[in-house]
């Protein structure tokens, strides 16, 4: 998992540094919009639904994987402290009250 973020970073560099304008047609407005692209960024969100969806986004995690957002959802409160993520979202909160959703999605 590691290698594919890292691959689709890298390959996100050398796409913006590979484009290039015609020279015979510059303007302003191509300054400015290759300024823009200069300052975009390659952004990656890996999602973990449920127990196993959030244990992987654990293991991910103590792998030292970098470059990506890692978020864990889930339903079961108790489960989601234990778990180490970038950021954690409890959902059915009313519903379920945060004790999971008894394999009934």
């Amino acid at each position: 998992m590691k290698s594919i973020i890292e691959e689709a970073l890298t390959r996100a560099e050398t796409e913006n540094q590979g484009l290039t304008r015609p020279t015979a047609m510059a303007s302003e407005t191509d300054e400015e919009l290759e300024k823009v692209l200069r300052e975009l960024k390659t952004n990656i969100v890996v999602i973990g639904c449920g127990g196993g969806g959030s244990n992987t986004i654990q293991r991910m995690m103590e792998e030292g994987i970098k470059g990506a957002d890692m978020l864990a959802l889930n339903t079961d409160a108790q489960h989601l402290l234990h778990i180490i993520a970038g950021k954690k979202l409890l959902i059915g909160r009313k519903r379920n009250k945060g004790l999971g959703a008894g394999s009934i999605p």
